[in-house]
């Protein structure tokens, strides 16, 4: 047995990169690994569009927008949006993202809306197929609070960590430069073709040391005799048990403010609230919870507040779906706590699940149907799913209209298992606790909030030495909050913030951009033009530059300028009327009526009547 160990395991490390979709796991691990890919949605977290979805039509009666989804002789699913004021906007469907236990959501790449060429930026279509229902809007597009995003939802890297871990500076047509995709969506048409779905490493964490170890017979020789100190492989069970929450929780835990303060590099040895502070809005209604929020509602549990050592596999088969564990793989792990010293239900026998909950048991114990409500989320329509906060007495399950946040108007809170207590009870945690209040707050629109965390941030002394939080005032993100603040206080000067920014994060567009702007408020053309060159320099793809151009080149009075600046604008980004409009009356002007009465025809496409 050793020997055929052996030669898988150096068939399996052959290569020094780290394993493509699983296939040096299959090597030792086949069992477990088709068991995951048969059984679990993570393995199917995301693809390109396999099987055409079923063409159909949905309107949003709140903003009169019409939606067609179609699909051609090539099998090439399209979306085309009609706006109310007659313009029309086109999309390729490129991407699946989900498994389709519930829902399927598309990505789709921007076309020119004449030659159908793509634009290599992603964006979340604003329709998606839920499970027994369906062709309908998408969550976003169904806000009932302020106007929704329609075909401009950007897709870039941070909405993909939960759905794969490909590097997206190595996908072939990513806008990848300085160690980043900028325009942050602009991954190419062809991005699912090379993203893989969710595998061993999500959990387990890169296997290139692992088979490195396994390639020398001492190593293996400790695998195979239970001495598995160092596999070279994250072990969950070896973890300590936040620890081994925070593997799930990275991904399960969405919260309405969410900061990575890693900067990409997470360390899975240290707490996930001290690198990924995550703060809800207090919920309107306790009873309600989002569809990604398992871990929220887990910490409201009283099974968890008993159980310190709880963890997500105290009832989950890391390696099986839900529906493949079974309900009765459910109940058993509720009676592998509540025995007495016989497994036990206080619940009498008159009193039916069918009393409880109006719906017949669907297992003979219960338990899972009594105490875990099944219901609607708030952030996503039309599903029925498990709130994660179990109780002795649930609440019915109830549809609700849909929303991002959880509450409005609440306090804003941070989520936290308890663990870092005694560290943000002292004067580092707490100045950390403020300046990461601050980032959430401001996030999320709360300008006035931010200041006043700010204040306190700035109010406690600085303390050297502490490992457990980062130092805030070393992230760019940071420092940016500081510069926008400075910016809607009218206190301290926000050009000298910004700089400040560059000096930790050189390459960085946006702050390139943001001073820009600020140059051209004051008038100073000539520097407001070199900071959209060195934009430009690193992202010769980033269109708002050029836009940028188009106004600086105006105050200039320079009318070539204006007309090299849209004619670039136009090529990477076809879809603005406002643009091709500028642009036609500049190529009128120059005397170029065919080109004038073409860029005329594309705005009058994208937004007839002006």
């Amino acid at each position: 047995m050793g020997a055929v160990v052996l030669g898988l395991c150096l068939a399996g490390a052959a290569s020094a990169q780290p394993p493509a979709n699983d296939q040096a796991c299959f090597t030792c691990h086949s069992a477990i690994v088709r068991q995951y890919q048969r059984d679990h949605a993570m393995a199917r977290s995301l693809g390109p569009v396999d099987t055409p979805p079923t063409p159909g039509r949905v309107e949003n009666p709140r903003n009169g927008m019409r939606y067609e989804l179609s699909v051609d002789g090539r099998d090439r699913a399209w979306l085309s949006a009609t706006y109310p004021h007659g313009g029309t906007r086109r999309q390729q469907i490129v991407g699946r993202i989900g498994a389709g236990v519930h829902d399927v959501s598309w990505a789709t790449t921007e076309v020119d809306v004449i030659t159908s060429e793509p634009t290599d930026r992603l964006f979340f279509a604003p329709v998606e197929h839920i499970t027994g229902k369906g062709l309908t809007l998408s969550p976003f597009e169904q806000s009932d609070r302020g106007p929704t995003a329609a075909m401009d939802k950007v897709l870039t890297t941070a909405c993909l960590r939960c759905h794969s871990q490909t590097d997206v500076t190595t996908l072939p047509s990513s806008a990848a430069a300085r160690g980043r995709v900028h325009p942050a969506h602009q991954l190419g048409a062809d991005a699912f073709d090379h993203l893989e779905p969710l595998g061993c490493a999500a959990c387990h964490g890169d296997a290139t040391r692992h088979l490195e170890l396994m390639r020398r017979p001492e190593g293996l020789r400790r695998a195979l005799e239970g001495d598995d100190t160092d596999l070279g492989l994250r072990r969950l069970a070896s973890l300590d048990p936040g620890l081994q929450r925070d593997v799930c929780a990275r991904c399960h835990l969405d919260g309405d403010a969410h900061l990575d303060l890693t900067r990409g590099a997470f360390d899975p040895s240290r707490p996930l609230e001290a690198q990924e502070p995550n703060f809800r809005i207090r919920p309107d209604d306790p009873d309600d919870f989002r569809f990604v929020g398992q871990w929220e509602r887990l910490m409201e549990s009283a099974c968890f507040k008993g159980s310190p050592s709880m963890t997500c596999t105290s009832c989950h088969q890391p390696h099986s779906g839900v529906a493949a564990q079974g309900l009765t793989s459910f109940d058993t792990a509720c009676m592998s706590c509540h025995s007495s010293p016989e497994p036990t239900c206080s619940r009498s026998p008159e009193l039916t699940v069918q009393t409880v909950t109006g719906e017949a048991a669907r297992s003979r114990e219960g338990c899972v149907d009594c105490h875990v409500r099944r219901s609607q989320p708030f952030d996503l329509p039309h599903v029925r799913t498990a709130d994660h906060r179990i109780r002795r007495r649930i609440a019915p399950p109830e549809t609700l209209p849909y929303r991002k946040n959880a509450g409005k108007d609440g306090s804003l809170e941070a989520l936290t298992d308890g663990r870092l207590e005694a560290a943000l009870a002292t004067p580092a945690g707490r100045r950390w606790r403020e300046g990461t209040s601050a980032l959430a707050a401001f996030g999320l629109g709360r300008a006035e909030q931010a200041v006043r965390h700010l204040t306190a941030f700035d109010a406690l002394p600085a303390v050297a030495g502490n490992d457990l939080f980062v130092d805030l005032e070393s992230l760019p993100q940071f420092q940016i909050l500081r510069a926008r603040l400075a910016s809607t206080t009218g206190e301290g000067d926000t050009l000298q913030r910004l700089e400040a920014v560059l000096k930790l994060d050189p390459a960085d567009p946006f702050t390139r951009l943001t001073l820009a702007r600020r140059h051209l408020e004051m008038g100073e053309l000539d520097a407001a033009w070199q900071k959209t060159e060195q934009v430009l320099a690193d992202f010769p793809n980033d269109e708002h530059a050029y836009f940028l151009r188009v106004k600086i080149a105006e105050k200039r009075g320079d009318p070539e300028a204006i007309r090299q600046a849209l004619e670039s604008f136009v090529k990477l980004w076809p879809s603005d009327p406002v643009a091709w409009r500028k642009l036609a009356r500049f190529r009128a002007g120059a005397g170029d009526e065919p080109g004038a009465r073409r860029a005329w025809a594309r705005a009058q496409r994208l937004r007839p009547g002006q």
